[in-house]
């Protein structure tokens, strides 16, 4: 015999007419709070329709865990008197698990994700384990999805990239993040879709060079791989979706979302008959019409234009379309390295538009070679004749760290200065505690500071060195 719909509870499905009236709000964080502790849906209704829909306000519904446990039958209409009537002991037991909601309420509500999230350097923004279990129960219980169709571990986002998609929904915007950007959570061998970091330099603001790691995953080689990144997109989406239910205008269902990559696979653009469009193009126009469909969603925002409405305005552009795909050049394509992705049939001079590239002589390539000589010798010459590019009178050459001195002066970090140079140039630490490849824009002239004035000697000039 089949429960009463009064009687289901999660991970069941909510009944449809509970569904009908909590709308969008059926993943709201107090209604998914109250779902971990198996509590039934219809008291779960009782809460949202009183408008009590964040973990703040449930939290603070009732003064202490003690109270919630006392009062909440009454307050939420799940006594014996009611209607629907419940039993005895089905009371005490649902009370129970709403004062464990509240108590878990208490603790969500002092940092929210959000706000943990962005109080962390942008290289350590993660999201925890718990964190994506809860998001994969948001998503489920909103468009109803069965336990056996949920995204496996390489169909769902990395923690990284879930992270980054988690903060532009919770400021009400959708990332359309760089293809390479959309890692998975783990990597699938059969597609090859291995994840990297990628290191960069950055100089922060005391003159140290920090190396810091990005997340990378190479850009998709064939169909296969391409829409199986499509599909980490889609259920990264949705479940960021699916936890800020407030954001009315960015709502959007799985059928929908599904409906429009079903169109963007098919004829009218993916394999359309007349001059189909090659992976790259495709990778390109796809992140293009994210492009557009976020700027239709800030341009038209006080209009009240949602997310699938600017989908279909998107859809509805073929004049937008083709001249995206129609063009004679390949995509703007960066993600290729030098020497990948060209077309092995194409003769070497086309990319010139200049004749087949097999009958250059060698008075051309003689020609080339001195055009680019001479132009390198007139930087080269300029660069020379430049106030810094002197030779300090010490006879002193570049390099990495000042030279030795015989009798040096020892300094430590308290003798380096805080000025600036007559430039407004800082000077540079790294030069004269660590090491400085060059280029890196600061003086590396002495900055031994003294009863307020600065040595500024050019390197090899004095006998400071700091230690």
């Amino acid at each position: 015999m089949p429960p009463k719909i009064t009687e289901a509870v999660p991970p069941a499905a909510c009944p449809d007419e509970y569904k009908t009236i909590m709308g969008p709000l059926i993943s709201c964080e107090a209604a998914s709070t109250m779902a971990q502790f198996k509590i039934p849906w219809y008291i779960i209704k009782q809460c949202v329709t009183q408008e009590y829909t964040s973990n703040k306000e449930l939290a603070e519904r009732w003064i202490d865990k003690a109270e919630a446990r006392a009062r909440s039958s009454e307050d939420l209409s799940f006594r014996t008197t009611d209607l629907p009537a419940y039993p005895d002991d089905k009371v005490k037991l649902y009370a129970l698990r709403v004062s464990h909601a509240v108590e878990e309420a208490l603790g969500k509500k002092k940092n929210t994700l959000a706000y943990e999230l962005e109080q962390l350097p942008k290289e350590k923004r993660t999201i925890q384990e718990k964190d994506r279990r809860t998001l994969l129960a948001q998503v489920q219980i909103q468009h109803n999805i069965p336990q056996d169709e949920l995204p496996n571990r390489g169909q769902q986002g990395s923690d990284k990239y879930l992270a980054l998609q988690y903060l532009e929904i919770s400021r009400g915007y959708i990332g359309d993040f760089d293809i390479t950007r959309i890692a998975p959570w783990k990597t699938d061998h059969k597609l090859h879709n291995k994840t990297t970091n990628k290191r960069t330099n950055e100089i922060d603001a005391q003159g140290y060079t920090k190396v810091t790691e990005e997340e990378f995953t190479p850009p998709p080689k064939d169909m296969d791989q391409w829409k199986a990144t499509m599909l980490i997109f889609r259920w990264t989406l949705l479940m960021t979706l699916s936890a800020f239910p407030e954001q009315k205008l960015l709502q959007i269902t799985k059928k929908e979302l599904d409906n429009y990559y079903k169109w963007l696979y098919g004829e009218q653009i993916a394999t359309r008959p007349n001059n189909p469009p090659t992976l790259g193009k495709l990778r390109w126009a796809e992140r293009q019409a994210w492009s557009k469909i976020t700027d239709i969603l800030w341009d038209e925002h006080d209009e009240g234009t949602t997310l699938p409405g600017a989908i279909t305005k998107v859809q509805g552009m073929t004049l937008w379309w083709n001249a995206l795909l129609a063009k004679n050049d390949d995509s703007p394509d960066t993600y290729y390295r030098k020497g990948q992705g060209k077309d092995k049939n194409k003769p070497k001079g086309d990319w010139k538009g200049k004749g087949s590239g097999k009958d250059k002589t060698k008075s051309t390539k003689n020609k080339t070679k001195n055009k680019k000589g001479a132009k390198n010798q007139t930087f080269v010459n300029r660069l020379n004749n430049h106030q810094a590019a002197q030779p300090p009178p010490t006879g002193y050459t570049t390099h990495d760290r000042p030279p030795p001195c015989t009798n040096p002066i020892k300094c430590t970090l308290q003798d380096f200065t805080q000025q600036k140079t007559k430039q407004g140039k800082p000077f540079c630490k790294n030069f004269h505690l660590r090491q400085c490849g060059g280029g890196c824009g600061r003086s590396h002239n002495c900055p031994f500071e003294q009863n307020g004035n600065v040595c500024g000697a050019r390197p090899g000039g004095c006998n400071h060195r700091f230690q």
